[in-house]
């Protein structure tokens, strides 16, 4: 089976190259990089899906599971020092394992007081009242086409109460005002709204809710609020478009893979898009020139990354090995 996967769309669309080496070569760094806005979300995310579970199953709270996640993070930077002494000085000089690690303690600090902090804005507002938790971190897919499917995996799906309506939840941190400007046309929750429609066809979907949580430390300066919720129901005719487009996408990234294995250049198939962001945003910054000016970029790929399955977050998908 062949699975697309919203993050692997979303990269093609900002820069082929990027793709090409991510997800069709399927190359990662060795160094794990455990710093940034990525790794705070992420470990947000993995604190409350032990708390937004169905109802019956024991939960966690949040505190104590982001202690554990904050350990695993922890050993897996300090497993992976021998790479970073290899790349410093290639990347940048914050891939010295030390300081990676005085970074990551400062970001825990913050995850932390974010947590806290929203467990009593639950105790005080009560906005989980009149949701029933159905999943938490469930993987959902549809198999469009024969041997081509959609993968994606959905935060929360509730069920509100009082009219027993679903809808789903994602938790984002950041920025509530272009949290709630993106909402309405993030792909991501459309193509999720659509697979949930998709394999779950009798229920009555009411859209999407950004879970939202302001990465700040909420100081005396800092001014709330600091958690809030934004919904959107989707309309038949914007699902429908969105379809076309997600359609559009895949055919792409199909005849791409086609041309490439016919030996066509990656210079012309797969060419790259600069961007300002690309020295913070890409893994493959320092050796995306250096494949273009005749350098030896094949060697830098083979000394500091590894080849892994772009899938991996979906160990469900047992046949991701068959891209």
């Amino acid at each position: 089976m062949r699975y697309f996967t919203n993050s692997e769309m979303q990269t093609f669309k900002e820069c082929r190259r990027k793709w090409w080496l991510g997800h069709y070569r399927r190359l990662r760094p060795k160094a794990h990089r455990g710093t940034g806005a990525a790794p705070i979300g992420s470990k947000v995310h993995k604190a409350l899906a032990e708390w937004y579970v169905p109802d019956g199953e024991e939960r966690t709270d949040p505190r104590e599971a982001l202690e554990r996640v904050i350990a695993e993070e922890r050993q897996a930077i300090i497993d992976a020092a021998p790479s970073y002494e290899a790349a410093h000085g290639i990347f940048d000089e914050a891939t010295t394992l030390d300081v990676e690690l005085d970074q990551f303690e400062k970001e825990n600090e913050l995850v932390r007081i974010m947590i806290e902090g929203y467990m009593e804005w639950l105790a005080e507002t009560g906005a989980d009242s009149q949701y029933k938790v159905l999943s938490s971190e469930t993987t959902v897919e549809y198999e469009f086409a024969p041997g081509l499917s959609f993968a994606g995996r959905l935060d929360t799906l509730l069920q509100r109460l009082h009219d027993n309506a679903f809808l789903s939840m994602d938790h984002k941190t950041g920025d509530f005002t272009d949290l709630r400007r993106r909402l309405p046309t993030d792909e991501q929750m459309l193509l999720y709204e659509i697979l949930r429609r998709a394999t779950q066809p009798g229920q009555r979907s009411i859209g999407m809710v950004f879970n939202m949580l302001r990465k700040v430390k909420r100081t005396a300066r800092a001014n709330p609020p600091f958690y809030d919720r934004a919904s959107h129901m989707y309309t038949p005719q914007q699902l429908e478009n969105a379809w076309v487009k997600v359609m559009g996408v895949v055919h792409d990234i199909i005849s791409v893979e086609g041309r490439l294995a016919a030996g066509e250049s990656h210079h012309l198939v797969v060419y790259p898009r600069p961007s300002r962001d690309c020295h913070w945003k890409c893994e493959f910054y320092h050796v995306c020139s250096m494949l273009d000016d005749g350098s030896r970029a094949e060697d830098m790929l083979q000394s500091l990354f590894v080849i892994a399955d772009p899938l991996e977050r979906y160990p469900e998908l047992t046949a991701g090995d068959d891209q």
